[in-house]
């Protein structure tokens, strides 16, 4: 809420009538009449006209121009009519007093002790200027001095001349066709490398993320040097993690030869779900494989033993075992006619044991045919 009279002035005196020195207003433009010292001096706010250096610091620091001060003001003597004037103050940074001076001699302040001024408006021949801007032509009676203004007024024609004319043939190849430079120019911005399509396609990937993971702040573009550091980062292993990878590079090996263990590819294009669902297949694979090459160490000894269990045989060698074969069951079922009991009995006795031979013998061996 506004408070009472807000939006009027208010006088000084009104709200201290110790600072009204017996006028209406507070003060008066013309006489100050304020209380000074008995030097004369009083204080007053100072505005630093120019940058310094401050020779009281170590190292010498900047005052910058526009700083303010409470200054101390009196007058030290005039130039002519003029009044000159000294102000006064105290660098809070190291406590050392500056004093300043005015010059109406040639309308400017100068340094009188504490400090010393930054000024650019001199250049020497060390700092580039020109070889003129050091000579002092203040005497033109002097014939030499003359001479030499004379030239370098002339060389320094020159050289405007040939900035100006260089400036002008700029402005119109640049300016020559006004529309055309333009839609050139917003075309480059709109293009190039950080341009403002660039801009918008960041923007809108990281407004996607945002959204997608529901982040609390937003994802900015990533850089080229980002993406060289992410490369060079490299994440130890646990003991588990170790583990882990070892039983699955052990599992990835084939169980019947020496072939060198294969590791694991993710094929191209596969999501998420169904490479993990190809990886749960394939590790009861390469267990059931483990399991089995197990089994047949406990019992064989291994699997080249099993393999070195097989007899070579010759090409005709199994045509004629099952002629044989053969003729030995046509020998038998002509004889059965004639077999009495005991016979029988004693054949079924031999063929009850041959059926638990054969239930007894594992079935992950090959065989090439019934009696082996």
């Amino acid at each position: 809420m506004q408070g009472f009279n807000m939006g009027r002035y208010m006088a000084p005196a009104s709200l201290d009538p110790s600072l009204s020195h017996d006028h209406v207003g507070g003060f008066n433009k013309q006489n100050d009449t304020r209380p000074r010292a008995p030097d004369g001096s009083i204080v007053v706010r100072f505005e630093m006209p120019f940058k310094i250096w401050c020779s009281g610091c170590y190292p010498e620091s900047i005052i910058d121009q526009g700083s303010r001060f409470n200054a101390t003001k009196k007058s030290t003597g005039k130039f002519f009519t003029t009044p000159i004037y000294e102000f006064k103050m105290k660098h809070a940074d190291c406590g050392k007093t500056i004093v300043i001076a005015t010059d109406p001699l040639n309308q400017t302040y100068k340094m009188v002790s504490g400090g010393r001024r930054q000024d650019h408006d001199f250049k020497s021949m060390d700092e580039g200027g020109d070889v003129g801007d050091a000579l002092d032509h203040s005497n033109p009676q002097d014939p030499f001095a003359a001479q030499e203004a004379a030239r370098y007024a002339a060389r320094k024609n020159d050289s405007a001349t040939s900035d100006i004319e260089e400036l002008q043939k700029l402005r119109e190849r640049q300016w020559k066709h006004p529309h055309v430079i333009n839609s050139q120019m917003r075309t480059y911005f709109r293009e190039s490398e950080g341009g403002r399509w660039e801009r918008d396609r960041h923007q809108q990937e990281g407004e996607a993320i945002t959204n997608k993971f529901g982040l609390p702040f937003q994802v900015l573009a990533s850089t080229k040097e980002d993406t060289e550091l992410a490369r060079n980062i490299s994440f130890g292993q646990t003991a588990a993690q170790v583990s882990a990878a070892e039983e699955s590079f052990a599992k990835s090996r084939s169980i019947f030869d020496n072939a060198p263990l294969k590791p694991l590819v993710r094929p191209a294009g596969m999501k998420d779900q169904a490479w993990n669902a190809y990886k749960q297949r394939h590790d009861l694979k390469q267990a059931a494989k483990i399991q089995t090459a197990n089994k047949m160490e406990e019992q064989f000894g291994g699997w080249d033993r099993v393999r070195t269990r097989r007899k070579k045989r010759a090409p005709g060698e199994l045509l004629s075992k099952m002629v044989e074969r053969a003729v030995n069951r046509k020998k038998l079922g002509t004889e059965g006619v004639n077999m009495n009991a005991s016979d029988r009995s004693k054949d079924e006795d031999r063929s009850k044991q041959a059926e638990q031979a054969a239930e007894k013998r594992p079935s992950l061996v090959p065989y090439d045919s019934e009696d082996e």
